[in-house]
């Protein structure tokens, strides 16, 4: 007669992470999701700022849709910034996060490489954002044992 595998040889075990990879974790997944928060809210949402319309015009955006994609931009920010919280036992939004932030600094080199060479230019922030998330990506892995 057929006989089932044990359930603990099919699923993979989470092994609890120690007290100071929990608190790295949360550093890390906090500033993260407070990066996407802050710039999807501030320069976005509650403006938008002439910076962002001027990234919105470099892109090719024609001016009548640029406050809308700014608007649209920010909600989706803000909504990516809910899922690094929400989904933080998963490792797929920090790997978005960082991915997404190194697109997002390609296209300002090539489009506004102006703003990389300005006393407050997205080169460091988007730095350490996709540092933050390989750490976070580190100790999430971690946390995984291999099947027994």
């Amino acid at each position: 007669m057929f006989e089932a595998a044990p359930f603990t040889s099919v699923m993979k075990q989470l092994r609890p992470l120690s007290r100071a990879h929990l608190l790295i974790h949360q550093i890390c997944r906090f500033t993260v999701a407070g990066i996407w928060l802050y710039q999807g809210l501030v320069p976005k949402l509650l403006g938008p700022h002439h910076d962002e319309l001027a990234m919105a015009s470099a892109f090719g955006i024609r001016p009548e849709l640029q406050s809308i994609v700014s608007y649209a931009a920010g909600t989706a920010e803000v909504a990516f910034a809910l899922c690094l919280v929400l989904l933080h036992s998963y490792v797929w939004p920090q790997l978005a996060s960082a991915i997404a932030t190194a697109v997002l600094l390609l296209f300002v080199a090539i489009y506004t490489p102006s703003y990389l060479v300005a006393a407050f230019n997205p080169v460091v922030m988007n730095v350490a954002s996709i540092s933050l998330s390989a750490i976070a990506i580190l100790v999430l892995r971690e946390s995984v044992e291999v099947e027994s």
